[in-house]
């Protein structure tokens, strides 16, 4: 079986790539920030000058609502005149023989007070025409406020939620080369035991085996004593590992066994083989457990 191994190139290339997309997340996420803050000035402009015309209007249409006020009173006023004034006069004449006639005639004040009506009634409704005008006008100045408004919010929330997306990867980027640098760095030499032969490592076997109980070996600040599965057998392991473990949290766990190990007495209990451990530079020691789920007795090869 093959086994493939993270160099120390793959982990430098890894942090290379990886050191590339954060400056590149960097600086879409900068130039993003950028070209939307742009656009939320512009946006901020054009809705102040669009608020400054409305509120223009609302001043143009309250003078406009008080000249309508005062043009419907002179209305109001040609109205009475005119109907308080008489469409005829009576006219008396008297000859030079003493004689007295009488006769009718239209009476040009009726004239006069219906044209001050027809002009007082064109102006109500010319006043009233561009009131109508100016308030659908408004409305349509309120519509684009609230579609500036509308554009602000959108233009926040893709700032606010779309923006800390890309920052959230931008962190998770950054924190993966950074771990991937102290992996790098995170080495332990050891010192180099006598060379053996592949007929010597030939006649070691190694196998998965399944931790079913555990428990203190007593008498012993060190010792652990486990039951282990391997294949069909159940083997009695015995290892020091007490301080880095406790017992019921091993059970389960899959570990990888030396097998062929001579039995050896640790402590006055039989030991049937040896759990492979690592050791860390600090002595901080952990069980060797495979990658993917195996079945208790798999060769480790």
């Amino acid at each position: 079986m093959r086994r493939s191994f993270a160099s120390k190139s793959t982990i430098n290339d890894f942090i290379s790539k990886n050191d590339e997309v954060v400056r590149d997340l960097d600086n879409f996420k900068t130039s993003a920030d950028n070209v939307i803050d742009d656009l939320l000035f512009e946006v901020d402009k054009k809705y102040q000058k669009v608020s400054d015309a409305k509120d223009k209007l609302d001043r143009l249409i309250s003078q406009a609502e008080d000249k309508l006020s005062r043009a419907e009173s002179n209305l109001s006023a040609a109205v009475s005149q005119n109907a308080a004034t008489p469409s005829t006069i009576t006219v008396t004449k008297t000859d030079s023989q003493g004689n007295t006639t009488t006769s009718t005639k239209p009476n040009p004040q009726k004239a006069a007070c219906q044209a001050n009506m027809a002009n007082a009634s064109s102006a109500v409704s010319n006043i009233r025409s561009i009131i109508s005008n100016m308030r659908s006008y408004k409305n349509n100045l309120q519509q684009a406020l609230n579609s500036l408004y509308s554009m602000k919010n959108n233009l926040n929330s893709i700032k606010n939620n779309s923006l800390d997306k890309c920052r959230k990867i931008y962190d998770m980027a950054n924190k993966a080369s950074s771990q991937a640098k102290k992996a790098e760095e995170a080495v332990v030499d050891v010192e180099p035991k006598e060379e053996i032969t592949f007929e010597d490592f030939g006649k070691m076997q190694f196998q998965v085996g399944e931790i079913i109980s555990c428990e203190p070996v007593k008498k012993s600040k060190k010792l652990l004593c486990f039951q282990v599965k391997v294949g069909s057998q159940t083997r009695q392991i015995v290892s020091g590992i007490k301080a880095y473990y406790k017992p019921e949290d091993t059970i389960g766990m899959k570990v990888m066994v030396l097998t062929n190990l001579k039995p050896a007495k640790l402590a006055g209990m039989m030991s049937e083989g040896m759990l492979l451990c690592a050791e860390d530079a600090e002595g901080n020691v952990c069980l060797m457990t495979p990658e993917k789920a195996m079945p208790a007795g798999a060769e480790i090869c």
